[in-house]
């Protein structure tokens, strides 16, 4: 269960949060306004099972969200170490409040995108022969981090420098404030670019934004995936 967290929520009284890495890694303040109650424990388990004892949570009917995520074996084990209460599977409880989002969330989302839409603009301009894969990484890290994101991995991010006419495809994991931006961005470098069209490259740029047409309000996901 390693890299795993779990939040104990009860009908009344604080929540918490157990993790097994420090939390430490994350900024002290975001964490204090996000939940009310820490615990670090390499054990993930160990750490759910003791605070809910703490709580007194030990007996009685208790739901369990997250069951496409744990492993048989770590819920056996979160069972065996609590004999007292009645687990009941009940992932809905969170999904539809993950659908629907709220202002502030959205908030959030658009200035994730439109960080990661600048930045990558930027860092296509820059794409140029002589460049190198990890200069680039670089500076879509530090332009994420000055709007107030941050760069998990661009690839590629090696050594190798551009030449005249290659294909440079940058695909671009980050987060901000808690969500997550999955994006991918290509061109053609240099003077060869215009002397050179890519079939490949215009129908899959041509698809992508017919395809985002579809999303629109009022339609279904299958309605938009039949397109």
């Amino acid at each position: 269960a390693l890299g795993h967290a779990a939040v104990i929520v009860p009908a009344d009284g604080a929540a918490t949060l157990v993790v097994d890495m420090h939390y430490h890694y994350y900024p002290a303040e975001r964490v204090a306004e996000a939940i009310d109650d820490v615990i670090h424990d390499t054990n993930v388990v160990r750490g759910v099972a003791g605070a809910l004892i703490t709580k007194n949570l030990a007996r009685g009917r208790l739901g369990f969200v997250g069951s496409q995520i744990i492993s048989a074996k770590h819920f056996q084990a979160l069972k065996d170490a609590l004999p007292g209460v009645e687990w009941r599977i009940v992932d809905d409880l969170l999904i539809e409040p993950m659908l629907i989002k709220s202002e502030a969330e959205w908030r959030i989302i658009r200035h994730g995108c439109q960080a990661v839409n600048e930045v990558t603009d930027d860092v296509l301009a820059a794409a140029e022969p002589g460049a190198s894969e990890f200069d680039l990484m670089q500076r879509a890290a530090r332009g994420l981090a000055e709007r107030g994101c941050e760069l998990w991995w661009l690839r590629p991010a090696g050594t190798r420098r551009l030449e005249d006419g290659q294909i440079y495809f940058m695909s671009v994991v980050g987060w901000c404030q808690g969500y997550f931006f999955d994006i991918a961005r290509n061109k053609i470098v240099g003077a060869k670019a215009g002397a050179r069209p890519n079939a490949t490259l215009d129908t899959l740029n041509a698809f992508i934004l017919r395809q985002a047409e579809e999303l629109k309000p009022g339609r279904t996901g299958a309605q938009a995936a039949a397109f």
